[in-house]
């Protein structure tokens, strides 16, 4: 069978359309070679096709492979996207055709296409992404990078010894609290860290981010402040866990939420993941439930409830960028956090962008995929990053 009619039929297989005739030649094709089994795993599956969409954008062949499906479908093609990666997984027919003979070409090892010079002439002074570390301020001030700092004990603060274990520091307490003392974990830009308190609670820190802490919890209260994002997995307790960012208070008993609290945001947003957390403003207090998120206005100090994708929330944790209808200001934003990088534009962009896109690459990687749009024009110089419409 000719791969087009591969690709109609798992499409079908995806929508759970597919006929019985239909299904069983799929199967037939299946069982007829051990690689075709891995190709129709792979263009199942989502973490796949994630994973692989930025070379699928920058090196398939659309217009060629469009002129190819578009004999056998009734599809007009479609215009130039504005969703650069793919945000559901089951798009639009004729994007989902799209996409499916991308990861059939990639399947193919296929070499990739070179760049052209002028494009590799702008994004020849790349810049990595971020990385795993922070910077640890203990209670007479001192401080200590946790960049390159081995596993093992780092030190003792009061009544807990502070340790790096696979790449995250952690208190272990020896006893019940006496004076309370308090640390600071900071992560600049570039950085991220894992922490785990005292009572067993684990805590990521995105980039730009800080939490204050006592090294070890007394019995009656768990107090913690924070800036940037951050995101909890509250041990239960009898004490109650309470976050403090300005002029908010948030307070659970055992449940995971994110905290996303940055100065350059106009609202303030608490993400509850599970179980149940009230947060409190000068105003008003918010009971959430599952699902919800609470973002609070600093200025007008009124709360917004709404519910989220929460695969886009927790996206910065799992390393991957989600945008939705995001304006240009609000892309760079993340990617000036996310790779220490100072954005100088040239020229006023309006354009929106929705998609997902992975944080573990290069900056020009993404810039490129950014500029598929063609809306947009990106140029690195040392750790500037120049932003232009396009001529």
């Amino acid at each position: 069978m000719e791969p087009q009619q591969i690709h109609l039929f798992i499409i079908a297989y995806l929508r759970d359309e597919i006929n019985a005739e239909d299904l069983a030649r799929l199967n037939e094709w299946r069982q007829a070679n051990p690689q075709h089994e891995l190709t129709f795993t792979r263009l199942t599956e989502k973490k796949w096709l994630t994973a692989n969409i930025i070379e699928l954008q920058q090196h398939f062949p659309t217009d060629k492979a469009w002129e190819k499906i578009s004999a056998q479908m009734s599809f007009a093609k479609p215009t130039p996207p504005r969703i650069f990666a793919m945000r559901k997984w089951l798009p639009a027919a004729a994007a989902l055709i799209l996409l499916l003979a991308a990861g059939w070409w990639l399947l193919q090892d296929h070499s990739p296409v070179n760049l052209p010079i002028a494009q590799q002439q702008r994004f020849k002074n790349d810049v990595p992404p971020g990385k795993t570390g922070a910077v640890l301020t203990l209670s007479d001030g001192s401080q200590v990078s946790l960049d390159d700092v081995n596993n093992g004990k780092l030190t003792d603060q009061g009544d807990a010894a502070v340790t790096k274990e696979n790449g995250a520091l952690a208190y272990n307490k020896s006893g019940t609290a006496g004076q309370i003392i308090y640390n600071t974990l900071h992560t600049p830009r570039g950085r991220k860290f894992k922490l785990q308190l005292s009572d067993g609670t684990m805590v990521w820190l995105n980039a730009s981010s800080s939490i204050t802490y006592p090294v070890n919890f007394p019995d009656s209260a768990r107090n913690i402040t924070l800036t940037g994002e951050v995101y909890f997995e509250v041990a239960k307790s009898s004490a109650p866990f309470k976050v403090k960012i300005p002029q908010v208070e948030i307070q659970v008993l055992g449940t995971h939420f994110n905290v996303m609290a940055y100065e350059d945001e106009a609202l303030w947003r608490t993400t509850l993941i599970e179980g149940a957390v009230h947060v409190k403003g000068p105003k008003t207090a918010v009971l959430l439930t599952v699902g919800e998120q609470a973002g609070y206005d600093p200025v007008t100090q009124n709360w917004k409830i709404t519910k989220p994708d929460l695969e886009a929330v927790l996206g910065w944790k799992n390393d991957i960028f989600y945008f939705e209808n995001a304006n240009i200001a609000a892309v760079m934003k993340q990617l000036v956090r996310w790779y220490d990088i100072e954005v100088v534009y040239e020229t006023p962009v309006d354009i929106h962008f929705s998609g997902t896109l992975p944080r573990n690459v290069n900056i020009s990687t993404i810039l490129k995929t950014l500029e598929s749009t063609k809306s947009v024009k990106f140029s690195i110089e040392g750790k500037k990053v120049f932003v232009s419409k396009p001529i």
